[in-house]
């Protein structure tokens, strides 16, 4: 899928892996700042992409802030961690439907587990 200036990029999970992906797209110029979205249950986590103008979501704080990423980005980055994809599915469940968006994990799960 390559990316355009109406693509929407959302990033479950803020960590270093988040600000990778992000800050690479940005400098590489491949989508604009305002194009990406991402949530995590840390402001700590979040303020250095809140700082270069990527929209976050404090899930902490808004508890539909998953669900609201999935329905308004059509690329989806789980950046979690294993162990927290399976509650993080679960948010994004009822977003998702045949035409997108389109989701990609970082985390290596089995898929007996979801």
């Amino acid at each position: 899928m390559p990316l355009s200036s109406n693509t929407q990029l959302g990033l479950i999970g803020a960590g270093a892996m988040s600000n990778a992906i992000v800050k690479g797209l940005i400098n590489a110029k491949k989508l604009s700042a305002s194009q990406i979205t991402v949530t995590d249950i840390s402001d700590q986590q979040l303020k250095s992409l809140s700082d270069i103008g990527v929209k976050t979501i404090n899930t902490a704080k808004d508890k539909l802030g998953n669900a609201k990423l999935a329905q308004s980005n059509g690329v989806i980055i789980l950046a979690v961690k294993p162990h927290i994809i399976e509650p993080v599915l679960k948010d994004i469940r009822d977003s998702i439907t045949e035409n997108g968006p389109l989701i990609i994990s970082i985390a290596v799960i089995q898929l007996k587990r979801l």
